[in-house]
């Protein structure tokens, strides 16, 4: 498959202004996200940019440079999803390339959080991924945004029409350092950042879902815990007793103590769920990421497609398998235990690996 290069997809003057716009964007949705965290109240993450002076008057400017930016990938799109000949159907296998849906993706990303999101950027890109799934970077994290996001929906209209029906979310998550080292490293490229902008979509719509008291299963396996703990120490230098702390902080900041009783989150021993996908399941949709280099974080850019919607007469499968928690040892909760217990199991995990 063919991997342009941005200078390929766009010119150099809007490949520079895109990044400059996700470079704005990021740094300003992670500090209102951290902000909300520490004030522990719900937002409006559209009025907060808006407010914050991030774009001020260049609002209309920048739109429109992102809806130019938009028009020129949405024609790369179209060129590349014409029927060739002899061809049927439009929709036998086609591929768009990995960095053209990013880039798709991170130019919606950028109207979303300017309070404009563009539903037609985004249906190129579902196009694309329906054979042959999303790219490791910003397009898989907006889907995965996605089903928290259809799932708050769903259940504040539930709510308001008083109806019982309940929408449980199974999570399995396999590093949930990603987010956060994805923030926290330092970035060059356009598909850097963009893929990061992606990953504060994934955390800003969970976050959203968990502050309605939506339902939540969340599991991270012993082993994949284990993993993603000897990766940070052994590359970045780091202490285990510091990296447990940034998990054990961006797991006390995301999940809100009021709604305990529908929420869970465990550290599992079950050895079989670290080899299955890492996703992201609800009643009607979910999203997979597909299991990668145990030194690799699940959220990045690069070249390769990571994951996909999973199939409907799958989903049941992949929520009892996440249900089950044998009683033969018994799991880490997230939510109860202190800080200081967290350290001592990271510790103790890290010295078996």
């Amino acid at each position: 498959m063919k991997n342009e290069t941005s200078e390929g997809l766009l010119s150099k003057g809007d490949s520079a202004r895109l990044l400059e716009i996700c470079q704005e964007l990021t740094t300003e949705v992670d500090k209102i996200l951290r902000v909300g965290e520490e004030q522990g109240s719900p937002f409006d993450i559209h009025k907060a940019i808006a407010l914050s002076g991030c774009v001020d008057k260049r609002h209309i400017a920048i739109i429109d440079d992102l809806l130019r930016i938009a028009a020129q990938l949405t024609k790369h799109a179209d060129g590349q999803r014409k029927l060739p000949h002899g061809r049927d159907s439009l929709m036998d296998t086609q591929e768009g390339s990995d960095e053209l849906l990013d880039l798709l993706t991170g130019t919606w990303l950028c109207l979303y959080f300017l309070g404009m999101p563009f539903v037609q950027i985004w249906e190129y890109v579902l196009f694309f991924a329906d054979d042959s799934g999303f790219t490791k970077g910003a397009s898989l994290c907006k889907a995965a945004g996605d089903v928290y996001r259809a799932a708050r929906i769903s259940r504040c209209e539930n709510v308001a029409s008083m109806r019982n029906d309940t929408d449980v979310l199974y999570v399995l998550d396999h590093n949930p350092l990603a987010v956060d080292h994805l923030i926290r490293k330092t970035k060059h490229r356009l598909l850097d950042w963009c893929a990061t902008l992606g990953a504060l979509y994934e955390l800003l719509q969970l976050r959203l879902y968990l502050e309605v008291g939506g339902p939540l299963v969340f599991r991270v396996p012993q082993l994949s815990l284990a993993r993603a703990l000897k990766h940070y120490v052994i590359k970045y230098r780091e202490e285990e007793v510091y990296v447990a702390g940034n998990l054990w902080r961006l797991l006390k900041r995301t999940f809100p103590d009021r709604h305990k009783a529908v929420q869970s989150a465990l550290v599992i021993a079950e050895e079989d769920l670290s080899y299955m996908p890492g996703c992201v399941i609800g009643t009607k949709r979910g999203v997979y990421r597909t299991r990668v280099e145990t030194h690799e974080p699940a959220i990045q850019s690069g070249s390769g497609r990571a994951g996909n919607f999973v199939p409907s007469r799958l989903l049941a499968t992949y929520r009892d398998r996440i249900m089950h928690v044998s009683t033969a040892t018994e799991p880490f909760d997230l939510l109860s235990e202190t800080s200081e217990s967290f350290e001592r199991l990271c510790a103790s995990l890290a010295s078996q690996g």
